[in-house]
């Protein structure tokens, strides 16, 4: 609810920068993003997916550039990044180091594997 607020803020300082000779802003616009967001949060949607769909929107709405043109790289970007794929294999490699050790000090001294 505080992002809403604070969006709300946001446009109305826009809105108010605009009405004294700024930039043109586009209020229609940005209203439907926060409808589409109180929507989606209100329907108890993961705010990660909220996140996404709400980035993807926005891209739409807001770029004169094509999806298609600069999706690929949007979508390849993070996963061909070297920390982003190291750090969970990491985790995940430790984690299973962590049963597999838990699993052999919890047998008896002397039994077979």
């Amino acid at each position: 609810m505080i992002a809403v607020v604070f969006l709300l803020l946001l446009l109305a300082g826009a809105v108010f920068a605009a009405a004294n000779g700024g930039q043109a802003v586009p209020v229609v616009e940005i209203l439907a993003l926060t409808g589409a967001f109180l929507v989606f949060f209100g329907a108890g949607v993961y705010i990660a997916a909220v996140l996404g769909l709400l980035g993807v929107l926005i891209g739409l709405t807001f770029s004169d550039r094509p999806w298609w043109a600069f999706a690929g790289q949007t979508l390849w970007g993070p996963s061909s990044n070297f920390v982003l794929v190291a750090v969970p294999l990491f985790l995940l490699m430790a984690e299973k180091t962590a049963q597999e050790t838990m699993l052999v000090c919890s047998r008896p001294p002397g039994s077979r594997f």
